[in-house]
C-alpha cells in the first residue's frame, strides 16, 4: 500500500516495467530520469497551515519566511501573558487544510515537551477536541484522549490552544508538529517521537470525522 505522510515535502518517481522474455537480455541497466519537487510556503503546501481569520490569530500567530508560529506572550493592549493559577483557552489560532490528493488522518504532536500543560485542540462541531499529547488537565476540552482527525481533500480544521498554568510564573518555548498521513497506521498510534526518530505509543486515540462523529478503526 502506498503511504504518503505530510511531515515534509516528498516527491515520488514512478518507473514503468516491461516484461523481458527469451535469452540474452542484460546484466545491469542505468537510466537517468528527471524529478521535480516544488517547495511551498505553509499556506500553499499540500498540508496547508495558515493563521485563522480572527483577532486571536492577529495577536498570537506570526508568519516568518512562509512558516507559521504561535507566540502567546503579549498583546497590543498591554497584556504580557496568561494568568497564573488559571486555565486559558484561545480559539481560532490557525487552520489546517488538506490540499493534497487523498483524505488524511491528522494529529498535532509536541516535539519538545516544553509547552508543559499546554494542548492544541481541534474546533470541531462546536467542541474542543484534544489534538496534542501531552495534554493539559482539559478544563475547556471535550475529549480525554488525543484526537486523530480525518480531513477530506479540500477540507479544513481550525486549531486553538489551552494552557493550564500553575503558580510558577514560568515561560514556555518549544516546537510542535502537525502530522498528517493517508494511512491510519502511520499516525493513529503515534503520539511522541524520541531523539532517534522512533515513535512511541500513547494511551489511546479518539478517531473523529470533521462533523465530530467517531470512526471505528
Amino acid at each position: 500500500m502506498q503511504r504518503r505522510k505530510f511531515i515534509a515535502g516528498v516527491g515520488s518517481l514512478a518507473a514503468g516495467a516491461a516484461a523481458v522474455t527469451g535469452t540474452g537480455a542484460f546484466t545491469s541497466v542505468s537510466a537517468n530520469r528527471s524529478i521535480a519537487v516544488e517547495v511551498a510556503d505553509d499556506a500553499n503546501a499540500f498540508l496547508g497551515l495558515e493563521a485563522a481569520d480572527s483577532a486571536n490569530a492577529d495577536a498570537f500567530v506570526t508568519n516568518t519566511g512562509g512558516t507559521i508560529a504561535v507566540d502567546v506572550s503579549n498583546t497590543d493592549a498591554g497584556g504580557q501573558g496568561i494568568n497564573r493559577n488559571a486555565a486559558t483557552a484561545i480559539d481560532d489560532l490557525f487552520v489546517v487544510t488538506n490540499q493534497g490528493t487523498s483524505d488524511v488522518f491528522t494529529i498535532i504532536r509536541d516535539d519538545t515537551s516544553t509547552t508543559a500543560n499546554g494542548a492544541f485542540y481541534a474546533q470541531v462541531a462546536g467542541k474542543r477536541l484534544l489534538f496534542q499529547s501531552p495534554r493539559s488537565s482539559g478544563t475547556f476540552l471535550d475529549s480525554t484522549l488525543q484526537t486523530v482527525l480525518k480531513i477530506p481533500v479540500g477540507e479544513s480544521v481550525t486549531v486553538g490552544l489551552e494552557q493550564d498554568e500553575p503558580n510558577t510564573g514560568r515561560s514556555y518555548e518549544g516546537r510542535f508538529a502537525v502530522v498528517a498521513a493517508d494511512n491510519l497506521d502511520d499516525v493513529g498510534s503515534q503520539t511522541s517521537i524520541d531523539a532517534d526518530g522512533q515513535f512511541g505509543r500513547g494511551r489511546g486515540q479518539d478517531l473523529r470525522r470533521l462533523d465530530g462523529t467517531r470512526i471505528s478503526p
